[in-house]
């Protein structure tokens, strides 16, 4: 599969929704009964497994071809997809570990006490096993989740008789899907373990193979899709709108709809559709999308940095009382303006000066 630019735009749009989500809605800056509040930000993170899993087995059910026919041996993929994942995953990552540790140590309590589980991309069972959250680094369950993903899904793919295959991605999808309704009210962090996202994974997945070896039946396919969305968006309505005597695996259905998403944006990728090109394959928007996986590293600490604490305090003082009488929703906006923009110019200078020159080495392990 070629390159398709607007998945970058769909990238920065959900990235988009979980920085309000951890910046407006977590702190409660919105009122609670405001559509903002409602709305499950949260789950766009689903859309990133979903993503996640399409692009990862279009990459490995490539190289198992290309290997059919080359003679290269799956270890040779298996060291070629572990270094390039690590190349755009690892530097930023570590980085970020080590500068927020000694310049700001506070926002990473007992260190001592987590520090393993942060290096080794497990601290999604640090906060299951604490049963709670701890510092300003709780987004980084998603992370663990997405390299815990790594160490399982290649090995399912490339090594899965062909007949076989499209059984053992149907059975992540329903580990996932059982795992929720199972055992989410076992603990509020079962959710954060890798077993209940196996499901947006899988779909990811089953979404890649589908595309790949039924490529004729994308039409029918996109009319499945469609309902199956409609249909999940309104379970997902009605079970925040009023409350069910039964779990439902929320994270499936959200997966669903990322599904659909997904399928839409690579089906359409040679339309001349205007919102397509032109809004979709914006060139800035698809710059922001290549900065996503750095807006998701570093937004949770901004708000943290003293600079900015000042000048948000400096605002609520200098700001007429009047206003400040008013409402308080303008302090909400300059503090978000002021910590998005730092953000932004954080992303750009980490990407251009950090992530690009290790991703440059990727071109050697194609």
């Amino acid at each position: 599969m070629n390159y398709v630019k607007q998945l970058d735009t769909l990238r920065i749009f959900a990235v988009f929704g979980v920085v309000l989500s951890h910046w407006i809605v977590g702190p409660k800056l919105v009122d609670r009964t405001s559509i903002l509040a409602k709305f499950p930000l949260s789950t766009m993170v689903d859309f990133f497994f979903v993503l996640s899993g399409f692009l990862i087995t279009t990459i490995l059910l490539t190289n198992r071809e290309d290997a059919d026919l080359t003679g290269k041996t799956n270890f040779n993929i298996l060291k070629s997809f572990y270094i390039r994942r690590a190349l755009r995953i690892l530097p930023i990552y570590y980085l970020y570990i080590l500068v927020t540790y000694r310049l700001f140590p506070g926002t990473i309590p007992n260190f001592d006490n987590s520090k393993w589980f942060y290096l080794t991309h497990s601290i999604n069972f640090y906060y299951y096993l604490i049963n709670a959250w701890e510092g300003v680094n709780g987004h980084f369950w998603s992370l663990s989740v997405e390299e815990q993903f790594y160490l399982v899904w290649p090995f399912v793919i490339l090594y899965s008789p062909r007949k076989h295959l499209i059984h053992s991605i149907i059975l992540f999808i329903i580990i996932g899907s059982l795992s929720q309704v199972l055992f989410s009210e076992t603990s509020s962090f079962f959710g954060k373990l890798p077993f209940s996202c196996l499901d947006c994974f899988g779909l990811g997945g089953l979404l890649s193979y589908l595309m790949k070896y039924h490529e004729n039946s994308k039409q029918k396919f996109a009319g499945i899709l469609l309902v199956g969305a409609i249909v999940s968006f309104f379970i997902i309505y009605l079970s925040l709108r009023f409350s069910f005597d039964f779990v439902i695996p929320k994270r499936t259905l959200a997966g669903i709809i990322s599904m659909w998403l997904v399928f839409y944006i690579v089906y359409k990728q040679s339309s001349e559709n205007f919102f397509y090109q032109k809004i979709l394959g914006n060139h800035v928007l698809t710059y922001l999308g290549k900065l996503s996986y750095g807006v998701y590293i570093y937004h949770n600490i901004i708000p943290y940095i003293p600079v900015f604490e000042y000048l948000n305090k400096a605002w609520a003082i200098v700001a007429p009382s009047s206003l400040l009488a008013l409402t308080n929703h303008h302090v909400v906006k300059w503090t978000l303006l002021l910590n998005g923009s730092f953000l932004l110019m954080v992303s750009i200078i980490s990407y251009q000066l950090i992530e690009k020159p290790f991703l440059s080495f990727k071109r050697y392990f194609n």
